[in-house]
Formats: C-alpha cells, structure tokens, sequence
C-alpha cells in the first residue's frame, strides 16, 4: 500500500485492520508461548548439568593449585636455609670437594630465579611449562650432585637432606602445577557453554514474559 492509497484508508478501516491482526497475533500467542516453554524446559537441565560439571571441573582447579602452592612455598622457604649451610660448608672447608661444573651453573641460584618468576610473573600456560621443565631439569642435575657427594662426604648429611627435600617438595609442586593446567583447560570449555547456555535461557524467558504480557 503507497502514501496516497494510506491516505484513503478511513479510521473504521485502520481500527479494523489493527483490530484483525491484533487477533490473529492473540491466537498465535499460545503456541508460541507452548514452544519457548518446551525450548526453556529442554535448556533448564541441560544448563544445570553444564554448570555443575563446570563446578567440579574448577573445584579440581582450586584443589591442585592449593596443593602446588603449598608445595612450591615449603620448598622455597628451605632455599635460604640450604644456601646457609653451603655458606657455612664453604666457610669450613667442608665443601672442598665440590663439582666445579656444579659451583659455575648456580643450581640452586637458577632454581630460586625460576621460582621467582613463577610467583612475582604473569606467565601464560606456556611459559608456565617452560620454567617447570628448566626447573625439573635443575633438580635432576642437583639430585645427582646430591647422590655422589653423599658418598663423598658423609659430613654434608644435613645440607644434603634438606637439598633432597627441596627437591622432592619441588617435584610435587610440578605434578600439582600439572594437574592445575590440565583442569584449567578442561574448565575453559565448560565455562564457554555455561556462558553461552545462560544467555540462551535469558533471552527465551524475556521473549516468554513478552509473549504472556501480551496475552
């Protein structure tokens, strides 16, 4: 219909064509309301059983970084008191026979560094796993020095124990670390389809309240 056959419509006619189509849409409105209802019906569950695999999945997130927090502070507080004893070792003479190869690369120098970034950066996953394996590399390289100066010189027993529970503490603050990342990107999805489902369901329930306001 053009501007000038509007012009010509009387007001009987436009209250009767409103009128009409008003009608039809009132007796559309039930069948539409029965289909958001059984859209809202099928999503509702499916978006509870969603979120709580999403809240066991981030429960398994928290639980491993609390063990890998855990661990990884228990080793750090013992770097200080293995590198007093190694002071005094070497204020003794009691280190007089240690690894030149060992001495130059600052194991446990590097350890302590790596153990900073992990706690002071903003590390992406990568970059996470690039520490934790330069890391594991180190503690290996240590253990080994441990074992052959324990044979050596009974005398270190001290600064070997306490080397080997540092070693040992870091070794699970690694695994935890481990299991934290492989939840973490078990998580992520759930997350994404939890956020997508909600949004869903908001948007089917406003065009239900719509449809019954209408009624």
């Amino acid at each position: 219909m053009d501007t000038s056959e509007l012009m010509r419509v009387t007001p009987d006619e436009l209250a009767s064509a409103l009128l009409k189509r008003r009608m039809l849409l009132k007796d559309s409105l039930p069948g539409v309301i029965r289909n958001l209802e059984a859209e809202e019906d099928t999503l509702s569950p499916r978006l509870d059983r969603m979120k709580k695999s999403f809240e066991e999945a981030n429960e398994k997130v928290v639980k491993f970084k609390a063990e890998r927090d855990q661990f990884q502070n228990s080793a750090g507080t013992l770097i200080p008191d293995v590198k007093r004893i190694r002071k005094k070792l070497n204020e003794s003479g009691g280190m007089i026979s240690l690894d030149p190869k060992w001495k130059k690369m600052r194991l446990l120098e590097q350890i302590e560094e790596i153990e900073d970034k992990i706690q002071t950066s903003a590390l992406d996953h990568r970059s996470e796993r690039k520490l934790l394996e330069k890391r594991r590399s180190l503690i290996s390289e240590n253990e080994k020095w441990i074992r052959d100066r324990k044979d050596s010189n009974p005398e270190m027993a001290e600064y070997l124990e306490k080397n080997r529970e540092m070693s040992k503490l870091f070794k699970k603050a690694d695994k935890a670390h481990s299991q934290m990342i492989d939840a973490v990107s078990k998580a992520q999805p759930l997350y994404e389809k939890v956020t997508s489902a909600s949004a869903e369901i908001r948007e089917i329930r406003s065009q239900l309240d719509r449809a019954k306001e209408l009624l």
